[in-house]
């Protein structure tokens, strides 16, 4: 670890933070806001608790309405969670900052100057780690120019994404100044506050205490004060709502934070998400990936020792076992599950894969330091149970970019003790030139995107307000469905085919039952068809879709193509042509990731593209059958003989007896018997209907046979 070096580095530093609040100023001064700001503060729907704080901070004294709005936003559990500064923060904004139409300039300097800190205490920790200060500035560079930071940095009211790193590394430089006797007061106490107030800006900060944990142990060998101060830490990060339940609000409720808002329904959701390390791969550019394994190898091929002091401890014997072990383990396990998944082509096998490509930063990172690899695996495994948006890896960007910056370093070091492979060198400063600027057109490709698509909004709102009567009725399969409302003065109404992410559930018409609840009031509230539509990739084809135009058939009058957003940006790192177009980072707002379509252009050189096509329909009937389009998938067997399947909207049941499902045949009614409907309950019903009949029929043939049957012998005898 390195100390700060000239007093000339403050001066360099004091530039950087003044750059990036400036910088940060001109580059988010737009006429607009994005997701989710617009969703929590701009454009309230059907919330009106921030317009009676407004009615009351002007009829009340603040020293009144203050204590009354803090006690309001710390009893508050939404479907966040429990985040009472963040909430305060959105609160905040809300009431003394509200403007209908784009960010005030004061929020966007407060988001500024926090990515100024964050950009000055990530050199700091970062120059303790590597030699010199050009490999820090590196760092920051990585970590400011990633798809997570520049995508969340856009959203400047209902939440500071960078807040969570920012705290991560004031708290380690706090005890690392703390156990070094630089102002041990001032640290002590802003650590303590740290830990006090970290869980409740967002509870993944409660990973912080087990850092700081490691860190005392490893140097004590020991308990300490600041050992147990990180230790109650941990416990508060876990349980955020005890110390307010038990001091001041009895009713808040007391549960551990995996049970509290949105992580709760994230780990009870369909568990861990494989695919998230492949998503997690492209953040950075693929060349430093790559050399970053070349750096590995060479590591082991030349017996690389921690750049640690070596201990005579068992702890620190082991410390060096594990960075002299690590890396073979690492390849037999990608060696061997890259043999797998050729072998058996399966698709776990892939995924798994993935992870262990991933881990690869630890593993570096461990060579280096024992924590920096701790530090990657902490912020980096949890978020594969947990992942949904590229935004929730901005808490691995950190110590992966130290790690990897780190790497390049010592690669560069390691090759200019070589007098014949200077041409090397020379190749490896053009990759890392390469490598930078790939990085930094992020901040370029997210101005153009969101741009774009906020434009695109202007339009497709404008073309409703002028062909749509007022009050109509707009079914949508994209989040912000809403947006293009509020950017058309509330002109209509907006109605989902999706329930996740939706601000308002009671708006939803995610099932066809819905919808026909919708048409009912079709003579007074006409209903619309917006289908934002694109080649969807095949993991999203049948999960994002508009349902109700590419997988059910109504009466309706195509009113065409009213918009089409489409958006080139570059990238200069060759590699990227290998990275599939589903793992590409969306540079927008996080949360419309889904509703914008990404690949490489196919008629641009070393440009990335984003698109959407915005088609309307006029409904004009009002019954609602499914199509015979999408996968099919296996819902229920054996019901009467009947096996029952979903084929996109739509359930379908055959004889258990026959063939399996061929949708062409069930198309030409080529089974013995089939049923459909929009839901299960119907199929299920016809199915035991027809069983009925067919009972009926069987015992009028059984009680009609011996009356024939006399018949017949009546007539013989006469």
């Amino acid at each position: 670890m390195h100390e700060a070096g000239m007093p000339i580095r403050r001066f360099w530093l004091l530039g950087l933070f003044l750059l990036i609040v400036l910088g940060f100023a001109a580059y988010r001064s737009s006429p607009f806001v994005v997701w989710d700001d617009s969703d929590r503060v701009f454009h309230p729907y059907g919330k009106d608790e921030r317009h009676e704080l407004r009615e009351r901070l002007a009829q009340e004294p603040l020293s009144t309405f203050g204590p009354y709005c803090v006690r309001l936003v710390f009893s508050l559990v939404d479907s966040s969670g429990y985040r009472p500064l963040s909430t305060l923060w959105t609160v905040f904004v809300a009431l003394f900052f509200y403007t209908p139409s784009y960010v005030p300039l004061p929020v966007i300097l407060a988001v500024g100057a926090a990515l100024g800190a964050f950009a000055v205490s990530l050199f700091y920790v970062a120059r303790r780690f590597v030699r010199y200060d050009l490999t820090a500035f590196g760092v920051v560079l990585l970590v400011l120019a990633s798809p997570p930071l520049i995508g969340s940095a856009w959203v400047c009211a209902a939440g500071v994404q960078v807040l969570v790193p920012l705290l991560y590394c004031l708290s380690l430089l706090c005890y690392w100044n703390l156990i070094e006797g630089r102002r041990r007061i001032l640290c002590a106490t802003v650590l303590l506050l740290l830990l006090l107030l970290g869980p409740w800006v967002r509870e993944f900060f409660g990973l912080n205490a087990l850092l700081l944990l490691f860190l005392e142990l490893r140097r004590t060998r020991r308990p300490t004060w600041i050992a147990g101060a990180a230790f109650l830490g941990f416990l508060h990060a876990l349980f955020p709502t005890a110390l307010v339940h038990f001091l001041f609000l009895p009713q808040l409720p007391l549960r551990p934070v995996y049970r509290l808002g949105l992580l709760s329904a994230q780990m009870n959701g369909e568990g861990i998400r494989w695919h998230a390390p492949w998503h997690f791969l492209p953040l950075f550019p693929p060349s430093l990936w790559l050399c970053a394994g070349v750096e590995l190898l060479m590591r082991m091929r030349a017996g690389y020792e921690s750049a640690s002091q070596p201990r005579s401890d068992w702890i620190g014997r082991l410390e060096t076992a594990m960075q002299r072990s690590v890396t073979p383990y690492w390849l037999s396990a990608v060696l061997a599950v890259s043999v797998l998944q050729a072998v058996t082509e399966e698709s776990r096998y892939h995924d798994y894969l993935g992870l262990t490509l991933g881990l690869g930063v630890a593993v570096l990172g461990i060579h280096r330091d024992l924590f920096l690899g701790c530090w990657f695996l902490l912020m980096y495994l949890p978020i594969v149970r947990v992942f949904a948006e590229h935004v929730h890896f901005l808490y691995a960007m950190p110590p992966a970019a130290i790690i990897f910056a780190e790497s390049m370093e010592s690669l560069w070091l390691r090759l200019r003790g070589q007098p014949l492979l200077l041409w090397a060198r020379y190749a490896l400063a053009g990759v890392l030139v390469v490598i930078g600027l790939d990085q930094a057109l992020n901040i370029y490709g997210a101005y153009k995107v969101n741009h774009a698509i906020y434009g695109g909004i202007d339009v497709v709102a404008a073309w409703f307000k002028r062909n749509v009567p007022v009050d109509a009725a707009v079914v949508t399969n994209v989040l912000h469905g809403e947006e293009i409302k509020w950017h058309s003065g509330n002109h209509m109404e907006i109605y989902w085919t999706l329930t996740a992410g939706v601000p308002n559930l009671h708006r939803a018409v995610d099932h066809p039952a819905q919808l026909e609840q919708l048409l009912v009031q079709r003579d007074t509230h006409p209903v619309y068809f917006l289908d934002v539509d694109f080649d969807y990739t095949p993991d999203k084809a049948f999960y994002h879709r508009h349902k109700y135009v590419h997988q059910a058939e109504i009466a309706r009058r195509d009113l065409g193509i009213v918009h089409f957003t489409h958006v080139r940006y570059p990238f200069t790192d060759p590699l990227r042509y290998l990275v599939p177009r589903m793992y590409q980072p969306f540079l927008g707002a996080p949360d419309l990731e889904n509703d914008f379509a990404r690949k490489r252009s196919v008629d641009h050189l070393f440009r990335h593209e984003i698109y959407a096509v915005y088609h309307v329909y006029e409904v004009t009937g009002s019954r609602l059958t499914p199509k015979l389009e999408g996968p099919v998938q296996l819902v229920q067997e054996d019901v009467s003989g009947f096996n029952i399947v979903r084929v996109g909207l739509g359930y379908h049941a055959i004889p258990r007896s026959e063939s399996s499902f061929d949708i062409e045949k069930f198309r030409y009614h080529g089974y013995s018997a089939q049923f459909s409907g929009l839901t299960l309950e119907s199929v299920r019903e016809q199915i035991w209907a027809s069983r009925r009949r067919g009972g009926q029929e069987e015992a009028e043939r059984t009680t009609e046979a011996p009356k024939a049957q006399r018949r017949k012998e009546e007539k013989r005898e006469e």
